[in-house]
């Protein structure tokens, strides 16, 4: 077995990531505070630190992270997290514990947005970790210095100017959104989709959120007052805890139509429009407060409400599309019999899958219900996967292919252990069927047929 070799440029930019961030923490512990060498040195350590994690990454979105790359998240994490842990030190326990409190209902709302096909833990996980830590830290740091600069060299209007209202949308949501690039670039295969962009970008939309609110609660803990600590989480937490999430959003729609379309154009345009939305967005949001309370509402009740309220229709709306890809693009396993029409059914509806997932429970117990749980999951990404090939009309590569035949074998032999259970029929009585029609081959299954056919060989 070939000795792995050992890459000097990332080991180089992640050691000058160690020893910097020791160094700010050093200081940090010895004055408190971040003065502004202290802000360079860790932004310097951030930029260093994330260079040499992606240049460790695997090419491959079928290749698992190896040990090297685990160890570049590791110091990329330990020095983001320096910002964080300062927060939550110097605000305290209660504020960090206002910041967490409803954090896993707004997960649980965020991952339920593409349940057909759920992405990785480990890369939600990763993304989450992105947000509350290297981008809130890379926000606090380049935004503190960029107002500094132009209050310097332009004076103190222009620098409150600057710092309310032009550096936070540019500087986060850049932050957030090089992680959505980063797998957007290496994990393709978990990126397909503009679901899928929206889910990550939800994901570290609330990650930088969480640790941001600890700030905002610790500020109004330290006034002495519980009415203005209780009116922050309120703002916070209740009216507004989506608006991080809802304004990167943009960002990922335009890496998710990036990564369905065959126009070189439009790969590049799609996720440069929805970064620079999100700047102006974020940028407007900001500015409210000194544009007046008044001025304010009216903005959040004209833009923001009815963005949200869009996103939620889009939201949907794709998903039913999804339903009906599932629908049409597991016809040839019908025909195939690696299925039956009533598989197919459940499989397309919502209500059928929870309802089947029930009785699986109640029949066989939670191994029944996980088992039952993976096939749908196997078989979902099945569909999505053809009608991705088909809808690209372009050729793939001997991944995607790869991909492909392991879904079907996986499809296969989790409905062979259903069966052989028994508890697939039992699970799947009682829900209500669509007559999804199954005589048809779909229309663009000869064209998905040819792609892989030419990609395998």
């Amino acid at each position: 077995m070939p000795t792995p070799q050992l890459r000097v440029r990332p080991c180089v930019l992640l050691a000058s990531a160690a020893v910097l961030g020791a160094a700010v923490v050093g200081r940090l512990i010895i004055n408190g505070d971040l003065a502004t060498n202290v802000l360079v040195a860790l932004t310097v350590a951030l930029v260093a630190g994330s260079a040499g994690f992606v240049d460790l990454l695997p090419r491959s979105p079928w290749t698992s992270a190896g040990t090297p790359a685990k160890i570049g998240a590791a110091v990329l994490l330990a020095v983001g997290a320096v910002v964080p842990l300062q927060l939550g030190v110097s605000c305290g326990p209660v504020a960090v514990a206002m910041a967490l409190g409803a954090l896993p209902l707004y997960l649980w709302l965020a991952l339920r947005i593409d349940r057909r096909e759920r992405e990785p833990r480990r890369l939600l996980v990763a993304t989450f970790l992105w947000g509350a830590c290297v981008a809130l830290s890379l926000g606090v740091t380049l935004e503190s210095l960029g107002s500094g600069i132009v209050e310097s060299a332009l004076g103190g209007h222009a620098g409150a100017i600057f710092d309310n209202s032009i550096s936070p949308g540019v500087v986060e949501e850049c932050a957030k959104a090089a992680v959505l690039v980063i797998i957007y670039r290496r994990f393709r295969g978990e990126f397909d989709g503009v679901l899928d962009g929206i889910v990550y970008a939800t994901i570290v939309g609330l990650g930088f959120a969480t640790t941001e609110n600890i700030g905002y609660y610790g500020t109004a803990l330290s006034q002495g007052h519980v009415s203005d600590a209780a009116v922050a989480f309120f703002a916070r937490g209740i009216c507004t805890p989506f608006m991080h999430p809802l304004l990167t959003s943009l960002t990922g729609v335009g890496l998710g139509i990036a990564s369905r379309s065959s126009k070189r154009s439009t790969r590049a345009a799609a996720p440069l429009l929805g970064l620079f939305a999100a700047m102006v967005l974020h940028g407007l949001f900001d500015a409210e407060q000194m544009l007046g309370e008044v001025a304010g509402i009216v903005i959040v009740f004209l833009v923001f409400v009815p963005l949200f309220v869009g996103m939620l229709v889009f939201i949907r709306r794709t998903v039913k599309a999804e339903r009906r890809t599932i629908a049409r693009y597991l016809a040839a396993d019908v025909e195939a019999g690696r299925l039956t029409a009533v598989d197919v059914d459940v499989l397309a509806c919502g209500r059928a899958r929870r309802r089947a997932l029930k009785a699986a429970k109640r029949v066989g117990g939670k191994q029944a219900r996980r088992a039952l749980a993976a096939f749908h999951q196997a078989a979902g990404e099945l569909a999505l996967l053809r009608g991705r090939l088909a809808e690209a009309r372009r050729a793939c590569d001997a991944g995607i292919a790869e991909r492909h035949e392991r879904c079907e074998a996986r499809v296969s032999e989790l409905r062979g252990q259903l069966g052989s259970m028994a508890v697939l029929p039992a699970a799947i009585r009682p829900a209500p069927l669509l007559h999804v029609v199954v005589a048809e081959r779909p229309p663009h299954a000869p064209h998905t047929e040819r792609v892989l056919a030419t990609a395998v060989a």
